[in-house]
């Protein structure tokens, strides 16, 4: 099996591992916006234009929709695609609620932050911008709604009480972006041996069982090759781990 087939198999194991673990995070959050979304509507005095029976149908759709989710395709290879739906549904119904719930002078406003900090953790920076973008168009068009009057003064004032979602957007996504590198570079470094550059038992474990899979499976032949340099230790003893090391190297680039 050749390096660079193993390398992206593991890549792609713990590409799975991740994706997982920000589904399960993006999934409590659904649930933890559809709570508050609840608790608003049940809260007496709350300012609701829409039919009482509207707003049941808009969250039990949207319940219908996270269990349906995420937890009928449990077996099912996860994606960014994916992780990206959920948000946009998830724009999609706060939308709905602050459009009967006062528009821009909604207090569930702010809930637009649980979706733009998702898509900066567990999404593309990319993703997010255009997500920020979807979300000024519907926030502007509920200021439309809302009585706004197209002028220099009132599009400034709408557009200062917009920027802290932007620079909530920013400071997550380049929070993320630190953390992602700080996990590639420790990732790096244990699996990696320092002198040969190669992958270390840490790496070889998992790959020698997905390759161990892939034969049973396809019926085919599996070898492992071992490399044994003579008289190492003496070159150790007398040259130092730094000549042990580099022959180690000379080995290895050789097959």
């Amino acid at each position: 099996m050749r390096r660079q087939d193993r390398d992206s198999s593991l890549d792609l194991n713990i590409e799975q591992i991740e994706l997982k673990g920000f589904s399960r995070s993006l999934t409590e959050i659904e649930f933890l916006l559809l709570i508050l979304v609840i608790l608003y509507v049940i809260v007496p005095g709350t300012t609701i234009t829409a039919e009482p029976l509207w707003m049941t149908i808009a969250m039990l759709s949207y319940s219908v929709f996270i269990l349906g989710f995420n937890y009928m395709n449990l077996n099912t290879p996860q994606t960014a695609w994916k992780l990206a739906v959920e948000t946009w549904v998830m724009i999609s119904f706060i939308t709905f609620v602050l459009w009967n719930t006062g528009n821009v002078d909604s207090p569930l406003l702010n809930l637009y932050l649980l979706v733009i900090i998702s898509s900066a953790i567990t999404l593309s920076k990319l993703m997010t911008i255009l997500e920020i973008i979807l979300i000024f168009i519907f926030y502007f068009y509920l200021a439309v709604r809302n009585g706004l009057a197209f002028n220099l003064v009132e599009f400034t004032e709408l557009m200062v009480y917009f920027s802290p979602f932007v620079l909530v957007a920013y400071i997550a996504t380049m929070l993320a972006s630190d953390v992602h590198y700080g996990k590639m570079m420790f990732k790096a470094l244990s699996e990696t041996d320092e002198m040969t550059n190669l992958l270390n038992k840490r790496s070889f474990i998992p790959m020698f069982n997905k390759a161990s899979e892939v034969a049973v499976q396809y019926n085919q032949p599996l070898s492992v090759m071992m490399i044994d340099a003579d008289n190492l230790k003496e070159v150790n003893d007398k040259h130092g781990h730094k000549a042990g090391g580099q022959i180690d190297c000379l080995y290895c680039s050789c097959y």
